[in-house]
């Protein structure tokens, strides 16, 4: 029986370049699209963050424009009527024919007009300027607390309003106060002086852990019933219902937890009156040409007008 000639080693070389060769080019092409991948998720970072970075460029034009419409309208003493017409003059000539009955464009009109009241215009800036410090810091403490990989720290300012729009609008909501329907002062007027201040009004008068349960069980419930209805399975499903149904938002949250907190601003300062404008100019000599009242009044729409089409125009980055 003959016996088989072993490999020459000159074979074994070949063999074994060849699966190098081979093995390079996996290696190669995994390395490639590995690359890509990170690539591309790179760019989706970057894109990312240049988008949050545009957010909050656009959310900065916003509470400027606000606090300019604010201060134009205490120097101007413009009317409510005035207000009112610019509002609708300028929101006709940024957005043109579109949906009058728009959620965007009525909040903002709303937005506008809150801020350019008579009771609360001067104090304006202040407020925007003090909230918005407040909201930085906190979100400055998130970043930190990642980069260091840190437990992520209490966000009070977050878990009350849940936006930074939200928070600026409610704290110029408490400098106006709350009256009912024959005028009585209900809630008094506050303003939050300091950056502490509106964090700790945030933490004093948090949103009710109570309803914040009540809030995540009804979705849970609303979830389940939803696939029970997808799968034509009721049946299935009613255990759970059952249990879930039988859960109250006030025993998830018992244990030393009272069930209602007040929603009522903590009065850290009291909103100070807001100085007179500054008075107008003498009255021009009697030699003078008479002063047109309807031209004057034109001209102080004219002025409100522009003043509310550029801060619209600035807020929405047009």
């Amino acid at each position: 029986m003959a016996t088989k000639t072993p490999k020459t080693l000159a074979a074994i070389d070949k063999q074994e370049a060849a699966r190098l060769v081979v093995q390079n080019t996996v290696n190669q092409t995994l390395i490639t699209q590995l690359r890509a991948i990170e690539a591309a998720k790179t760019k989706a970072r970057d894109a990312a963050t240049a988008a949050t970075q545009e957010s909050d460029n656009a959310q900065s034009a916003r509470e400027a424009a606000y606090a300019a419409c604010a201060q134009l309208a205490h120097d101007g003493s413009w009317s409510t009527d005035q207000i009112e017409a610019g509002i609708t003059a300028a929101i006709a000539a940024v957005y043109g024919n579109e949906d009058k009955k728009s959620t965007t464009l009525n909040t903002l009109a709303s937005e506008l007009r809150q801020c350019m009241d008579v009771a609360v215009r001067f104090h304006v800036p202040a407020i925007i300027a003090t909230a918005a410090t407040a909201w930085e810091a906190e979100t400055d403490a998130i970043k930190a607390a990642k980069t260091d990989g840190k437990k992520q720290p209490a966000t009070p300012l977050r878990a009350k309003h849940k936006r930074r729009q939200f928070m600026i609008m409610a704290h110029i909501r408490a400098a106006r106060g709350e009256t009912d329907a024959e005028g009585k002062v209900t809630v008094a007027p506050v303003i939050h002086a300091t950056a502490a201040d509106v964090v700790a009004d945030a933490v004093t008068n948090a949103i009710p852990r109570v309803d914040t349960a009540a809030a995540k069980l009804g979705s849970v419930t609303k979830t389940i019933a939803a696939l029970a209805k997808e799968y034509g399975k009721p049946d299935l499903f009613a255990p759970v219902m059952t249990a879930l149904r039988a859960i109250t938002a006030a025993a998830m949250v018992a244990e030393g937890t009272p069930a209602t907190v007040s929603h009522q601003a903590s009065a850290i300062t009291p909103v100070p009156p807001a100085p007179a404008p500054a008075p107008a100019p003498a009255p021009a000599p009697a030699a003078a040409e008479p002063v047109d009242a309807v031209a004057e009044l034109d001209d102080v729409l004219a002025l409100a007008t522009q003043g509310a089409i550029a801060a619209v125009k600035a807020a929405l980055g047009k």
